[in-house]
């Protein structure tokens, strides 16, 4: 009897323990510059050095070194890249209507939609302003630190 109620109140403790986990899976990832400088800073002055600040060069230098990356940096990158995936699915339409003829790559698409906030639909800017993608500058001035 006392090994049932023991089996019962372990189930009980899993059961809300993955309930729990489960929330957490289904918020969105958050994406913040400071993590991403923090985790990249010592990878950007080994590979990236020099590379001017702007247009997504120090992450596209980045990338052409994911192999020899650090561990913190290519998972920070890999939680950034999930988040813009998020993103771009929450802003296809507005992608589609606002950004048509921006051509893919380099982060063309990402600063169209930036640059179109005013006329953002709810969903999109929501998706940006979540991932704190609004007003951020991952890929400006800070890096030489």
């Amino acid at each position: 009897m006392a090994m049932n109620r023991l089996h019962a109140l372990l189930l009980a403790a899993m059961l809300s323990l993955g309930a729990s986990y489960a929330a957490q899976a289904e918020r969105p990832i958050p994406i913040q510059a400071p993590p991403v400088r923090e985790a990249c800073g010592e990878d950007y002055r080994r590979f990236c050095w020099g590379v001017p600040p702007g247009g997504g060069r120090i992450l596209i230098c980045l990338n052409a070194n994911a192999d020899r990356l650090s561990q913190s940096c290519f998972q920070a990158l890999t939680v950034r890249g999930l988040a813009y995936a998020g993103v771009f699915k929450a802003c296809r339409l507005d992608y589609r209507r606002l950004c048509a003829g921006v051509p893919p790559g380099y982060g063309r698409g990402l600063q169209c939609l930036l640059g179109n906030a005013a006329g953002l639909s709810p969903q999109c800017y929501s998706a940006l302003e979540g991932h704190e993608l609004l007003g951020s500058d991952l890929d400006g001035p800070g890096w030489e630190k």
